[in-house]
């Protein structure tokens, strides 16, 4: 009995190799030529030295983010982009990032500058700087 099954076996495994077709490639129709693509090579080296010289040469310690990684997030606002910092929390009113907190310190205890410049509130009744009046895009670090 269990010879025939391995003869039954045997027999049906021939025939199933032996009458396997062959593949052919399809041929692909000419196309027409292309304009000249245009392809760009970007690198993160130069925006991550960058911001490692902007951290060595302050005088504090601060934490940069480079435009370049500014330019690939979604985001919409200033708050939402330094939101990605380590240790900043931002507070959201309306559905966009507001207010920035770094390390648990209140949002009326912090100074804020924007490419070097400092930049005071227009509320002008507190120290807390809405952040959302700012652009991501209008940022260089």
């Amino acid at each position: 009995m269990n010879r025939l099954r391995t003869a039954i076996s045997l027999t049906a495994s021939l025939l199933a190799l032996s009458t396997a077709t062959t593949l052919q490639a399809q041929t692909i129709p000419p196309t027409e030529d292309a304009p000249d693509a245009e392809i760009v090579v970007t690198g993160q080296r130069a925006s991550q030295a960058r911001a490692l010289a902007a951290k060595r040469d302050a005088i504090g310690v601060i934490d940069v983010a480079a435009a370049d990684d500014i330019g690939r997030l979604p985001d919409r606002n200033v708050a939402e982009v330094i939101e990605h910092l380590p240790g900043v929390g931002v507070t959201y009113d309306q559905g966009e990032g507001r207010y920035a907190s770094v390390r648990g310190v209140p949002s009326t205890l912090n100074g804020y500058t924007l490419n070097g410049l400092e930049i005071g509130n227009p509320d002008g009744t507190t120290r807390a700087l809405p952040l959302d009046i700012v652009s991501g895009q209008l940022v260089n670090r």
